[in-house]
């Protein structure tokens, strides 16, 4: 079996790699900010050690470079980067080549994945469907320019943005209803722009997989059944669904035209059974851990990919649910604001084929992140 280095063990997306690898028999490490306290990988059990790193999103060369020497003396064949920052700094490889395998493709492929200006001429050309799509300034809505229903979705060019003070910092998605909002909102975004679709309200569908060397190696299809925020938020719960084969034919095209290889996540809205195109996440994502535990260990299978060696099952299981925590909570607190008594109710009932993205009963002490992070965030409120 394989050494590998996870990063970013800050994030659920990269417990649930790690959890995976070392599931299906191989030495994880991971890779935390320096500075960040208890992380979900840093307490993981299944993490053979802890590297601590410079921030990529403030000096990615120092974090490179650091990251490939420490990779090297845990004696790591492979790094699986998972967050943005860190895919972008270790795109350009060293002078000399060496040791570990970087599981990054080339920048002019990253960097295509990553402009979600792109998303749309892609889909066309796959046979996607996508929303409306306006690229929209702030001074077009002060003038009046901008022609836009409302409400409408905003989201930033790319999801990490150089914000003012040189870091890379990540700018959510959002939902304006007014004029005003709309132009609140584009002016939050560092180049004062963004993309503009109308709200279209339907089910949160997603399609995951590996991508490889053109072909479509696996795939898992979900549907989400409450997201945080509501409109506009992430998944805070779904279930596996049967797969859609029409789709994930075009996935496969829509994939292949920007030469991805690796684990990926398209997101679309279901409504009246079409399928529209509204994001593509090329890296380990929120809800990764709903795959592996409907069969399709993703991380097993890139990494067999990566290395030759014999995949894993490549096949899921549907009705396999899965629950954030954080998230979920959120957004069962706001059901019980609306009095929706029934649906928190029906949401609390114990299911036996349910994973969290999070808390898990042979890997506990992960949930001590999740608590630091709640307090945190409580301190902030009341300074």
């Amino acid at each position: 079996m394989s050494t590998v280095l996870v990063t970013d063990g800050e994030l659920a997306g990269s417990l649930a790699a790690i959890r995976a690898l070392a599931s299906a028999g191989h030495e994880t490490w991971v890779s935390v900010t320096e500075g960040s306290g208890p992380t979900y990988g840093s307490c993981s059990r299944y993490a053979a050690g802890v590297v601590p790193t410079p921030d990529p999103s403030a000096d990615p060369t120092a974090y490179a470079t650091y990251l490939r020497a420490e990779a090297r003396r845990v004696r790591a064949d492979v790094v699986i980067p998972g967050a943005e920052p860190a895919l972008l700094a270790l795109a350009d490889p060293p002078a000399r080549p060496a040791p570990p395998l970087v599981a990054v493709p080339k920048r002019d492929v990253l960097t295509r994945a990553l402009d979600k200006e792109l998303l749309e001429p892609a889909a066309a050309a796959a046979g996607l469907d996508v929303p409306a799509t306006n690229i929209v300034k702030a001074s077009d809505v002060r003038t009046g320019d901008s022609a836009v229903t409302f409400p409408a979705v905003v989201k930033p060019t790319r999801s990490e943005l150089i914000a003012a003070d040189g870091r890379l910092r990540r700018f959510a998605v959002t939902v304006a209803d007014t004029n005003a909002e709309l132009a609140e909102r584009i002016a939050r975004l560092p180049s004062a722009r963004a993309l503009v679709q109308p709200y279209v309200p339907g089910d949160l569908y997603a399609i995951s997989g590996v991508m490889w060397k053109g072909r479509l190696r696996c795939s898992v299809h979900q549907l989400a059944q409450r997201l945080w925020p509501p409109r506009s938020g992430v998944i805070a719960h779904a279930e596996t669904v049967d797969p859609v084969p029409a789709l994930d034919e075009a996935v496969g095209r829509f994939l292949s035209r920007f030469g991805w290889d690796g684990i990926f996540q398209l997101q679309f809205i279901h409504r009246d059974d079409r399928y529209l195109l509204i994001d593509f996440n090329p890296r380990l994502y929120g809800s990764l851990a709903l795959s592996i535990a409907a069969g399709a260990n993703l991380p097993a299978i890139w990494l067999a990919l990566l290395l030759d060696t014999p995949l894993p099952p490549v096949t899921y299981e549907s009705g396999v649910s899965y629950r954030s925590e954080e998230h979920d909570l959120r957004a069962l607190t706001a059901e019980l604001r609306r009095r929706n008594f029934a649906a928190v109710a029906r949401a609390l009932v114990p299911r036996r084929n349910r994973v969290h993205a999070v808390f898990a009963l042979n890997d506990p002490l992960p949930s001590r992140a999740s608590v630091d992070k709640l307090r945190r965030r409580l301190r902030g409120r009341t300074t």
